[in-house]
């Protein structure tokens, strides 16, 4: 099998309600996700990514590997909030700033999808708009 290296970037997206933002639409191929960073400017409890890996992209947390796991037990978004506060096996915090409204995270480890995965962002329902997001991901595809 061949692999063929993708890079996607973006600068600065705003984030619009019930609208995704997709970094990546890959599946039914093995892929390898080497690389993926991310800003989020504005408010820390709305916007995040979601990794679903499989076409059922619909829910925030089924078939999808982002979602965090608070002490309690509870499941939630992604969210810079979530993140910095619950910790994550995938992504360390880089920079958590909320006078600024400036939050980065970087992957901890690249992340293998032997089905393919769709990588976006969304925002939490209720959100009203006002969030930017940043991106860099860094990923291999099996051809």
């Amino acid at each position: 099998m061949m692999e063929q290296m993708k890079m996607v970037n973006n600068l600065a997206q705003e984030v619009l309600p019930n609208t995704d933002i997709v970094v990546f639409d890959e599946l039914n191929k093995r892929m390898t996700l080497d690389s993926f960073e991310f800003v989020v400017t504005g408010s820390s409890s709305t916007t995040f990514p979601v990794l679903h890996f499989t076409s059922n992209n619909s829910n925030n947390f089924t078939n999808q590997i982002f979602h965090t796991i608070n002490p309690s037990g509870t499941r939630w978004y992604a969210t810079p909030t979530r993140l910095s506060n619950d910790g994550s096996a995938y992504f360390e915090t880089m920079a958590y700033d909320t006078g600024a409204g400036l939050y980065k995270f970087n992957l901890k480890t690249p992340v293998i999808l032997p089905n393919g995965g769709r990588l976006a962002f969304r925002a939490a329902s209720g959100y009203e708009g006002g969030d930017m997001v940043l991106y860099k991901a860094i990923y291999r595809v099996e051809q």
